[in-house]
């Protein structure tokens, strides 16, 4: 595995020891998360979650940084000018269907 990891110059990131695999009869730390250098300092909070997975894994959570803000998306169906958008779906139906809007 270290020599895979040597070669596409990728990186472990997982911190601590707490299990990613875990029975009744043993406990370990099996599972890996791999990034790649550019965007390893951007990965923040890693951790083993304790949440239930309904799996022998546990759930592994982090979030990534970013310089883009997310804007939620959200469309208001009664600003919709209906007739550009049933102009725009006749046109891109065009021969398809064989019948008109």
């Amino acid at each position: 595995m270290l020599d895979y990891l040597v070669t596409t110059e990728l990186d472990i990131l997982n911190t601590g020891v707490k299990p990613t695999f875990v029975t009744a009869r043993r406990q370990e730390v099996i599972d890996i998360s791999l990034a790649t250098a550019d965007i390893v300092t951007d990965v923040i909070g890693w951790r083993v979650s304790e949440e239930e997975s309904l799996s022998d894994h546990r759930y592994i959570k982090f979030q990534i940084r970013s310089d883009h803000p997310i804007q939620p998306y959200w469309r208001n169906p009664r600003a919709t000018r209906w007739d550009a958008f049933n102009a725009d779906l006749v046109k891109a139906m065009e021969g398809r269907t064989g019948v008109g809007l």
